[in-house]
C-alpha cells in the first residue's frame, strides 16, 4: 500500500541514497543529500523539532517520492513570520500525478506557516504552482545578465554553456541569438585586452574575500530592504547560515568592500564558483549583492577584487546582474555582453497574512531560499 507520511530522522540515510539515484539529481552523491540535510535543519537557525522536514511517499519500506520543507523566517510588514521553502520536489514516475499533489498539499496544509516559497524555471511546474495561488516574481530585476570572459581558449564551450548555439526554431530568438554572437566576439577580441584595473580604479574603497558576516552586513541589509513591506529577514545568523554552508559542487565565496577612510561596511557580493556538467568551463555566478546607497563607487572595487578572485580559481566566465539603477548602469558601461535572463521565484501567503495594500513590495532575492540552499 501507497501512502504519505512525514520525514524523521530514521529516514534520512535512506533518503541520501534514495534522491543521488534520480533522475533530476544523478549529479549529485550520497555525501552531498547528507550535507544538504544537515544545512536545510541543523544549521538552519530558524528550524526547531517543531518544524517537519517534509514529506515523503513509501510503499512499505520502500521510498518512492519526497518534498523537502526548509523553515525560514520573514519580516511581513514589520512582523518576524515563518516561512516554508520546498525543495527537491521529486516522485516517481509509476506513481507520480496523484500522490505528486498529495505532497504538495502536505506542505501547503502546515500550520503557522504564512509564506511559502517555492523556485522552478520549469513551464510545466509553474503552471502548476499558479494553479494553488502562488505569485511570480522574475529575477533578475532587470532581467539581464553580464558576462566577462577571461579565457578566451574555451570559446566554444562558453557559446555552448550561455546556450548562444542552442537550437532554435523561432526566427525573433534567432535574431536576438544573432546579436549575442556579434556581443559575445566583440567581447572576445577587445574584452581580455582592456585593462580593467585602470578602469575600476576606487582608491577611497578596499575589497576582499571574507569569511564570515559580523552585525555590519546586517545592518545594511535592514537599510537595504527597509522599503519593503515583506523580505525575508537577514540577521547575522541567517546572513551566515546561508553565505557560508557547506553545500558542494559548488564554492560560495563572501566579498566585502570597505571605505578606506570611513572604516565602514561599504557593501558586498556574493558569487559561487562551479564547474558546468559535461563542461571545463568553470563559472563563477554572482548570487547576493547589497551596496549602501551612499557609496555607489563601492561596486568598481568588488568587482575589480571579484575579477581577481576568478583568475585566481582559473574561472572561464564571470556572470553579474544588478540590484539597483546605479549598479545596472556600471555594468552596462563596462560589460558589453549581456543575455536575457529570468529566474522565476513564487511566494504564496496563507490567509492568516493580513495585507496592508493592496499591492505590497515584495524583494525576494536570487540567494534566498529555496534556491540560495538548494543549488548544484
Amino acid at each position: 500500500m501507497i501512502n504519505i507520511r512525514e520525514v524523521s530522522e530514521e529516514d534520512l540515510d535512506s533518503l541520501s541514497d534514495y534522491l543521488p539515484a534520480q533522475p533530476p539529481f544523478l549529479n549529485t552523491t550520497k555525501d552531498i543529500w547528507v550535507r544538504r540535510f544537515r544545512t536545510w535543519w541543523d544549521l538552519n537557525p530558524a528550524y526547531n523539532t517543531q518544524c517537519s522536514m517534509g514529506w515523503i511517499v513509501v510503499s512499505g519500506t520502500q521510498i518512492l517520492g519526497f518534498i523537502g520543507n526548509v523553515p525560514l523566517k520573514y519580516c511581513v510588514y514589520g512582523e518576524e513570520q515563518t516561512a516554508a521553502a520546498a525543495v527537491a520536489w521529486y516522485v516517481d514516475p509509476d506513481v507520480r500525478g496523484f500522490f505528486s499533489l498529495r505532497l504538495f498539499s502536505e506542505y501547503l496544509s502546515q500550520k503557522n506557516v504564512a509564506v511559502f516559497l517555492f523556485n522552478s524555471d520549469s513551464n510545466d511546474l509553474i503552471r502548476l504552482v499558479k494553479k494553488f495561488g502562488f505569485q511570480e516574481y522574475i529575477l533578475p530585476i532587470y532581467q539581464k545578465k553580464y558576462f566577462h570572459i577571461l579565457n578566451r581558449r574555451k570559446v566554444s564551450s562558453l557559446l555552448k554553456d550561455m546556450r548562444i548555439l542552442k537550437r532554435v526554431n523561432n526566427f525573433p530568438i534567432l535574431i536576438n541569438m544573432s546579436v549575442s554572437i556579434m556581443q559575445f566576439f566583440q567581447e572576445f577580441m577587445t574584452g581580455p585586452r582592456r585593462t580593467f584595473c585602470n578602469q575600476l580604479q576606487a582608491e577611497e574603497y578596499s575589497s576582499s574575500l571574507c569569511s564570515f558576516c559580523d552585525e555590519s552586513f546586517s545592518r545594511i541589509q535592514m537599510s537595504s530592504t527597509a522599503r519593503c513591506d515583506i523580505a525575508m529577514s537577514r540577521s547575522q545568523k541567517v546572513l551566515n547560515w546561508i553565505y557560508f554552508s557547506p553545500i558542494t559542487p559548488s564554492k560560495r565565496i563572501v566579498i566585502q568592500c570597505t571605505h578606506r577612510r570611513e572604516d565602514i561596511l561599504a557593501g558586498y557580493m556574493v558569487f559561487d564558483i562551479h564547474r558546468r556538467n559535461s563542461s571545463d568551463v568553470i563559472v563563477m555566478k554572482q548570487m547576493d549583492i547589497c551596496i549602501q546607497s551612499s557609496y555607489p563607487d563601492a561596486i568598481k572595487s568588488i568587482v575589480q577584487c571579484a575579477i581577481n578572485v576568478a583568475k585566481t580559481n582559473n574561472v572561464s566566465l564571470l556572470e553579474m546582474w544588478a540590484f539597483d539603477e546605479t549598479t545596472e548602469n556600471f555594468l552596462k558601461q563596462h560589460f558589453p555582453l549581456y543575455m536575457t535572463a529570468q529566474h522565476h521565484n513564487f511566494i504564496k501567503f496563507s490567509d492568516s497574512v493580513k495585507h496592508r495594500s493592496e499591492h505590497p513590495i515584495v524583494c525576494p532575492s536570487l540567494i534566498d531560499p529555496p534556491r540560495g540552499i538548494d543549488h548544484f
